[in-house]
């Protein structure tokens, strides 16, 4: 038995393994879940990725390349999530009902490629998908989390005599924040505005308030540690080396290995074939 043909009956033996409400799904799902993974879903998370690794690029160039205090990477940081921020409104305010749209079947498409993962054996637990919470909760909780991180900032600097508009003012800073608009977020929101074969459009990636709840997290460190300018700038340097490190990952390994998982289905078909009259096609 050559390598095929092994991997032939391993795929048969995983398929008979699964429960006879996955199968129903994943031959009802297959077709709509490979086309909403095409090459618009690819150039979305690539564009959200490149601008992580702009973002932490531009951060440690600003502070070991252009000499900025803690104080002015911390201002990249607020400067990016709020511009994040209103591309999510703007895909909210745009784009409401194709969102509504893929809200409607994100579980079923989570569910589709667990299963997926459990015919390749890169996953033993049985398909369970949970719900993806709305980009208006979202928005809402990253408002109020970012909103408060940016007050308790400007209020710590003020109160400790710092001019917030100097800092601000420099020209590497401006020049930094004018970049990660116009090479970042704007191709992200543009790849993340196209709609997929069935007039919806991709979710965000991230947990409700992630985004917003994660900036609180490095203010409240930034208040912790006083005065320390090594300190301040090791916690804002380690956020943009955060940012940095998964933006590789996602654009080295991750997005290859959703094409690859997505090739998968598409040339490895020996599963059973569904019924006209019993897989109906998605809505």
């Amino acid at each position: 038995m050559n390598d095929s043909d092994h991997e032939s009956v391993q795929i048969s033996r995983a398929w008979d393994s699964l429960p006879a409400p996955d199968q129903k799904l994943f031959l009802r799902h297959a077709g709509a879940a490979l086309a909403r993974r095409g090459k618009a879903f690819v150039r979305g998370r690539r564009a959200l990725w490149f601008d992580w690794l702009l973002t932490g690029t531009l951060g440690l160039f600003g502070i070991f390349v252009f000499g900025w205090s803690s104080i002015e990477a911390t201002l990249l940081l607020i400067a990016s999530f709020w511009l994040g921020w209103l591309a999510d409104l703007v895909l909210w305010f745009t784009r409401s009902k194709a969102l509504a749209m893929r809200y409607g079947i994100v579980v079923d498409d989570m569910r589709f490629w667990q299963i997926v993962a459990n015919l390749r054996g890169k996953r033993r637990q049985p398909a369970d998908a949970r719900s993806h919470p709305t980009l208006g909760l979202s928005l809402i909780v990253d408002l109020v989390a970012g909103a408060t991180a940016t007050g308790l900032l400007v209020r710590g600097l003020t109160s400790s005599g710092v001019v917030i508009s100097e800092a601000a003012a420099s020209r590497s800073l401006l020049a930094s924040i004018m970049v990660i608009a116009l090479l970042g977020i704007a191709p992200s929101l543009r790849a993340r505005l196209r709609r997929a074969s069935d007039g919806s459009v991709e979710l965000p990636p991230f947990c409700a308030g992630q985004r917003g709840i994660g900036l609180l997290v490095v203010v409240f460190a930034l208040m912790g540690i006083g005065g320390g300018r090594l300190s301040a700038q090791l916690i804002v340097g380690t956020v943009n080396g955060f940012f940095i490190i998964m933006a590789l990952v996602e654009l080295i390994w991750g997005i290859p290995d959703l094409i690859r998982e997505a090739d998968w289905v598409r040339e490895n078909s020996p599963l059973p074939k569904a019924d006209p009259d019993d897989s109906p096609a998605d809505p």
